[in-house]
């Protein structure tokens, strides 16, 4: 009797957070959907339960597709209650993202992990034949106000670096800029890239009546 007893209380404790959490999900991948990123960013990092692993995988798929930088940590997060497939899935992007920012320790480790879920299409030599890419030209382009009021706006992460900012930015516009009219014949902006707009329209217009340079930040985009 005490043994049901306990079980029952197991479930009824844990039934509604792993409710809460699909719901959450669910509601955030809907404002993505209708162009409110920030929206549906604060639901997925308030959700984000590390004794939940979909959750927490939820919030790095999310920040992998806005390329936030803190998508590696979430996923590592993550990586360490799954297992299988999923853990095979999500070890494998790791190494991907690793490889991407240069950090080789990171993706010999997350390849480890990768093999013991049983991953096998990464080869230590594909690892070992990665090299830094060659440094490109830049493109520079000024954005006028604080940096952090334009990431906020543009539902970008404030931690993002300036080489990082313009390639987020053109992410989420190709995401969520545009959704299909009525008549399906055309593209319309969502809410999102017209507050965008909006923003950088009334932040020139600022700028005109302050100094050229005065709180103006410059964003490289390699």
């Amino acid at each position: 009797m005490r043994a049901l007893i306990s079980v029952l209380v197991a479930l009824t404790t844990v039934t509604p957070c792993v409710i809460a959490s699909e719901t959450d999900i669910a509601k955030a991948r809907l404002l993505e959907r209708e162009g409110d990123s920030l929206g549906a960013r604060q639901i997925l990092q308030k959700a984000a339960n590390p004794n939940d692993s979909a959750s927490v995988l939820a919030y790095a798929e999310f920040l992998d597709r806005h390329r936030d930088p803190e998508a590696r940590k979430a996923y590592e997060s993550a990586l360490s209650s799954l297992s299988g497939k999923a853990a095979n899935s999500v070890a494998r992007r790791l190494i991907q993202l690793d490889l991407i920012t240069g950090d080789r320790d990171a993706a010999t480790r997350h390849y480890e992990a990768y093999k013991s879920a049983g991953g096998g299409d990464i080869t230590p030599s594909l690892l070992q034949a990665v090299r830094n890419p060659p440094k490109k030209e830049v493109a520079i382009a000024t954005v006028p106000g604080p940096i952090r009021s334009f990431a906020r706006m543009a539902a970008l992460s404030p931690d993002l670096s300036p080489s990082d900012l313009l390639p987020a930015l053109a992410r989420n516009v190709v995401t969520n800029g545009y959704q299909a009219s009525s008549s399906a014949e055309s593209l319309d902006q969502t809410e999102y890239l017209k507050l965008v707009v909006r923003y950088l329209s009334q932040a020139r217009e600022l700028e005109k009546l302050s100094a050229p340079t005065k709180g103006n930040f410059t964003a490289v985009n390699a």
